[in-house]
């Protein structure tokens, strides 16, 4: 039963937020305080519940961050301390992201108010969330001296409205719940420097603290060791920054809040700038056929690159003109309006740059006026057989140029896969059948732990040579595997394996396409193991393990008990799949609810599938 305890007057709820009484009668039409329980005309009161969980006051002794919709309006603009990039740590590995930080500081009601915007740029917004303990403890050392736990924290977000994760022109409120974490156990160290209007910038990179670790136990450990962590996150708007800054606030569309684009604005003191937005991927599109026409005859695919240029310059001038269309059916949209369609309450006022069209340099015309447009269309079977051997020789030279390949060149790999993304397409227009057909990859690197008595046997068919061969094969398991003791060999299908004894690893460059003839009887799908995805085989009757095909474009298909993801489902439909072309049987016909329950309710440590057992029921269908 609720006691009258648990109610609080507009007088009581501004003393526990700090405010005045009227302003607490403003936070229920604001949306911020639920309405108030009336007794009569004029007794309102409030949940006490509703009004501490705003001042995040909690039943502890524990302490928040600043929320900014109880702040009141900045007498005075405060001044901005400091703008720049900062790198933050991802949970795994060395990998350095960025955050845009922009800072302000001065008096205020309260006293000395501390307003931060982290902007999630718009290469990797989500990882920008994920780790905002990390980042707000970077901001701190480096750059509030310890104020930022009575700092105000603002989440900025430039997003489209078809991305997905909020949209528009976003921002929230992060609160953290504070620690009294002394600030020396947070070490940083500035590395590079570059001057903006006049005063140093720096990008600052984690130590100590936060050193990289593969073992998430000692990742999840050192975040605990955090002085923010639990983020809060309540709906803000450009209205309520620009009142607590007292200044107005830029903001970027979301295709242009870039490192680059920043610093051109601060760099031309804050004037708004021009940002083409290549809507139809034109610019990688022309640098790919800028680098195949550069190709010289002397290179063995240099007749693929002659045939694929056109394709490419078609693809361009195809997209100009649907861009043309479009244009001329709705105006171009610069990003600083709503979308089409969206009608937010508040919309910022000061933009940083705005949008433009990508307007192609002379000698770029020049390039594509050597391509007339191809108007043919239905392809004919001569065209599509033409097209599918283009994509053929375009893999097998993507094969050669890629890290793993005989000669690698990042820029000539670029190109060639643009040009396979454009073939691929039409060719799956034309003719989808045709271009699912052909498999590629037709193998990819996977690596396991030496876990069950699979395993072992597996390793034991092995064929070790005494040197590696300095195939693709074994390039590709080398750059998973991080070990100094490695044996090469291949396995009864001769595909290439790595094992690394001290680490108890192996490494196999696993088979996609399906073997051309039926598995003998007596064969059963096996795996075991206690720890992890467990690779799976085909043990024929002689004992040999070969590898189960994995699904073209998965990368692996794994026995993953207990796990309903990308275990037991994609297992499921490798079997479907290595069934139906092994044994020349529709998918329909494959007994799919039997394989699924086979997979889900086997032994939570071994896996073990009758081939003869599955072939009975499949021509029993």
């Amino acid at each position: 039963m609720v006691s009258t305890h648990d109610f609080v007057t507009a007088q009581e709820a501004a003393d526990i937020l700090g405010v005045s009484a009227a302003r607490v009668r403003q936070l229920p039409d604001e949306g911020k305080l639920p309405q108030p329980v009336r007794f009569g005309p004029k007794a309102s009161v409030w949940l006490r519940g509703d009004v501490e969980q705003l001042a995040n006051l909690g039943t502890g002794e524990r302490e928040y961050t600043a929320v900014s919709e109880l702040m009141s309006p900045a007498s005075t603009p405060l001044v901005r301390s400091f703008e720049g990039i900062v790198d933050f740590p991802g949970n795994w590995g060395s990998t350095m992201y960025q955050v845009h930080v922009r800072m302000w500081r001065g008096r205020a009601h309260e006293g000395e108010r501390d307003v931060v915007v982290l902007g999630a740029l718009s290469d990797r917004p989500d990882l920008v969330r994920v780790n905002l303990p990390t980042i707000a403890a970077i901001v701190d050392a480096g750059y509030l001296n310890g104020r930022g736990r009575s700092a105000t924290w603002i989440l900025y977000h430039s997003g489209r409205r078809s991305s997905g994760f909020l949209a528009g022109q976003d921002f929230e409120n992060v609160i953290f719940e504070v620690s009294t974490t002394s600030r020396d156990q947070v070490e940083v160290h500035a590395s590079s420097r570059y001057q903006v209007e006049g005063q140093y910038t720096e990008k600052w990179r984690l130590n100590r603290l936060f050193s990289r670790s593969k073992d998430r136990r000692t990742v999840v450990a050192a975040r605990e060791m955090l002085p923010f962590s639990r983020p809060r996150f309540r709906r803000s708007d450009i209205a309520e920054v620009e009142r607590v800054i007292g200044e107005r606030f830029e903001c970027y569309p979301a295709p242009a809040y870039t490192e680059a684009t920043i610093t051109r604005y601060l760099r031309g003191q804050r004037r708004q700038i021009e940002v083409e937005d290549d809507r139809t991927s034109e610019g990688s599109l022309m640098t790919a056929l800028a680098r195949l026409e550069s190709v010289p005859m002397s290179d063995p695919f240099s007749y693929v690159a002659r045939r694929a240029c056109p394709v490419l310059a078609d693809e361009i001038h195809q997209r100009t003109e649907m861009q043309e269309g479009l244009s001329a059916s709705e105006p171009w949209w610069d990003g600083t309006t709503p979308e089409s369609g969206a009608r937010p309450e508040v919309w910022p006022t000061l933009f940083a740059a705005r949008l433009v069209p990508v307007r192609r340099g002379n000698a770029q015309e020049r390039m594509l006026a050597q391509y007339p447009i191809d108007r043919e269309w239905p392809w004919s079977a001569d065209r599509v057989q033409r097209e599918l051997d283009l994509l053929r020789d375009l893999r097998l030279w993507l094969d050669d140029v890629d890290k793993y390949g005989d000669h690698p060149a990042e820029d000539v790999e670029h190109a060639v896969r643009r040009a396979i993304e454009v073939v691929r397409h039409w060719l799956k227009v034309a003719d989808f059948d045709a271009v699912e057909s052909i498999i590629h990859p037709t193998h990819a690197a996977r690596v396991f732990g030496v876990v069950g008595d699979c395993d072992r046997k597996y390793l034991q068919s092995v064929r070790w040579r005494p040197a590696a061969m300095q195939v693709r094969g074994e390039r590709a398991i080398v750059g998973e595997l991080d070990a100094d003791d490695l044996r090469y060999g291949t396995d009864a299908d001769n595909n290439v394996v790595v094992h690394s004894p001290s680490r108890a690893t192996f490494g196999v460059y696993w088979p996609i396409v399906v073997p051309g003839q039926p598995y003998p009887a007596g064969s059963f799908i096996v795996a075991d193991g206690e720890v992890g995805s467990r690779p799976v085989y085909v043990e024929t009757p002689d004992g040999t393990l070969r590898p189960l095909p994995s699904l073209p474009a998965m990368g692996g298909s794994e026995w993953n008990f207990g796990y309903s993801g990308g275990g037991p489902s994609t297992l499921t439909s490798a079997i479907e799949r290595t069934v139906a072309l092994t044994e020349s049987a529709e998918r329909s016909t494959i007994p799919h609810a039997w394989i699924d329950d086979q997979v889900r309710y086997s032994s939570e440590d071994s896996l073990r599938i009758s081939v003869d057992e599955l072939r009975k029921r499949l021509h029993a269908r």
